[in-house]
């Protein structure tokens, strides 16, 4: 014989299934969000380092604008600053525990904003994904990534002549099909 149950029996087995489930999941949540948190954290932990090493190193430094990170051959740290009434870039490296620097004059070098310009008006299809400064065989380089038919597009100009270099990367799910 089969054993019958109220009907509010089964209702509070629902219930507490779904207050299980939920609960899984907000913990779920929060742990991901603690984990993204701590990985932004530690991605800019040398910033306040760096800042004082180069202060401490270049004494003509007036103000560091901006600092944010590059991977290219090894990870520099990609310093806007100002030194003696000019704008410089400066890329800063730990290579073997120890920071290497190079400066280099941004009126010497094109601007993002007029490489970026050049970009749009030669590429009016093209959707931009994201637009960094790096280093590229030892030369300022203005890394342009973007989508275009589909592709992933990387297209780096060297702040110094404007020559390119790009590398077009098929994607796996294209939109189109």
């Amino acid at each position: 014989m089969r054993k019958q149950s109220l009907p509010f029996i089964e209702l509070k087995k629902s219930i507490v299934i779904i207050c299980i489930a939920v609960v899984l999941s907000a913990i779920v949540l929060l742990y991901c969000i603690h984990i993204y948190q701590e990985i932004m954290a530690d991605k800019t932990s040398q910033y306040d380092e760096i800042q004082g090493y180069l202060l401490a190193q270049e004494s003509s430094i007036d103000q560091i604008n901006d600092i944010d990170r590059y991977h290219g051959e090894f990870l520099y740290y990609v310093v806007d600053a100002e030194m003696e009434d000019e704008s410089v870039i400066i890329f800063v490296t730990n290579a073997e525990k120890e920071f290497r620097y190079e400066i280099y004059n941004k009126n010497n070098l094109y601007s993002k904003e007029e490489l970026l310009s050049e970009w749009k008006n030669s590429c009016s299809d093209c959707e931009l994904l994201d637009s960094q400064i790096g280093i590229l065989n030892d030369f300022p380089a203005l890394e342009i990534k973007y989508m275009n038919d589909g592709k992933l597009v990387y297209e780096h100009v060297l702040l110094e002549d404007k020559s390119k270099y790009t590398l077009t990367i098929n994607t796996l799910f294209n939109k189109e099909r």
